[in-house]
């Protein structure tokens, strides 16, 4: 594939960046996961949302998580990662349920609670995975 560039000025930006996301066709029934990675204050968390949105508008289940649910506190990049690859990636790869954690930055730990990626998105949709690391 050749790297255009695209600008988030320009109308339409996030359908031009869901067309480089595989069609259901080349995965039936297998979620894809889309990574959108940069320095702080780079705009991830913008095109993330925005990516999500092109992709439902073209018929697609899709959600966003974020690493920052992820990341174990402020020294916890490398094991945010690990819990990516855990929580969320090795089981869909195996073709099971997908859950995370979220961690509660104020209380300083992860939430009781899982939450689980929706079925819909599970079955065939989209995950786009938004942080840096």
């Amino acid at each position: 594939m050749s790297r255009a560039r695209i600008s988030t000025a320009e109308p339409g930006w996030a359908d031009l960046l869901a067309e480089a996301v595989p069609p259901p066709a080349l995965a039936p029934g297998r979620t894809r996961a889309v990574a959108v990675e940069g320095r702080s204050g780079a705009g991830k968390s913008t095109v993330a949302d925005a990516l999500r949105a092109a992709l439902v508008r073209r018929g697609e289940a899709a959600a966003l998580l974020t690493m920052e649910d992820l990341y174990p506190g402020w020294r916890g990049l490398e094991e945010g990662s690990e819990l990516l690859r855990e929580w969320v990636l090795a089981p869909l790869s195996r073709g099971e349920r997908a859950a995370w954690r979220r961690y509660d930055w104020e209380r300083g730990a992860f939430a009781r609670e899982w939450t689980a990626l929706p079925g819909d998105v599970a079955a065939g949709g989209v995950l786009v995975v938004e942080g840096g690391g």
